[in-house]
């Protein structure tokens, strides 16, 4: 369903990683996981609309995508549009969501920007306390890169529940887990493995490696979710 909605503000994360607030339309709801695209006065007609995970909680007052800025014309013009500024949103769409009634124990793999479709899964369990197990293991290449870093440490201090770990790929930081997410990796922190559900958020390499680890690790398919980030 088409919505129409406006700007409501720009947050810079990192260096080239923003945040877009937007108004949330009456009747746009949306479980956590899910995405929408946006289209917008000015966007060329060679360049489509995108789709934008929602990164922002179901139960929060507006709506936000987290996207790298990028040197596409849809993306320069997308982050030229000024606060207040109309735009139309397609949506919701998407069947990688949280299932806040089954509370089995989830572990969350994110490579990079992928790490969005998760802040808005772990801000709704916070929200609600839900008695749901999670382990977030995000990838990042290095700590300049990485965002909501204080905002899940904050959630996982205030719910023994959540689990938090941060790896680096191309830094070696104290504090940090170091390299790619590998199987060595997924085993320090979830033993009974075989027993828990598996997202995996991030591009389509990402997901590939993620697959073929936890295949060889012998999860059940059905214990497996994937969403690819294009961004």
């Amino acid at each position: 369903m088409i919505y129409k909605s406006k700007i409501l503000k720009k947050d810079q994360l990192t260096h080239n990683i923003w945040s877009v607030y937007f108004e949330k339309p009456y009747g746009f709801n949306y479980i956590a996981g899910q995405y929408m695209e946006i289209d917008f006065e000015g966007r060329k007609f060679k360049d489509y609309p995108r789709n934008f995970t929602i990164s922002s909680s179901p139960l929060d007052e507006y709506l936000t995508i987290t996207t790298r800025w990028g040197k596409s014309d849809y993306k320069k013009k997308l982050f030229e549009l000024d606060e207040k500024s109309e735009i139309k949103m397609d949506g919701p769409k998407g069947n990688f969501i949280l299932d806040a009634k089954n509370d089995k124990e989830k572990v969350f793999l994110s490579g990079g920007i992928g790490i969005t479709v998760f802040h808005s899964m772990l801000k709704f369990i916070d929200k609600e306390k839900l008695n749901m197990r999670i382990t977030l293991i995000a990838s990042f290449k290095k700590l300049e890169d990485i965002i909501y870093f204080d905002e899940f440490k904050k959630i996982a201090n205030e719910n023994k529940n959540v689990k938090i770990i941060y790896t680096l790929s191309q830094e070696s930081i104290k504090g940090f887990e170091q390299g790619r997410i590998k199987e060595k990796l997924i085993k320090k922190y979830i033993s009974d493995f075989k027993n828990v559900e598996f997202y995996s958020c991030g591009s389509f390499s990402f997901n590939a490696s993620m697959e073929e680890i936890l295949i060889n690790m012998r999860v059940k398919l059905e214990n497996i979710k994937y969403e690819s980030i294009i961004d």
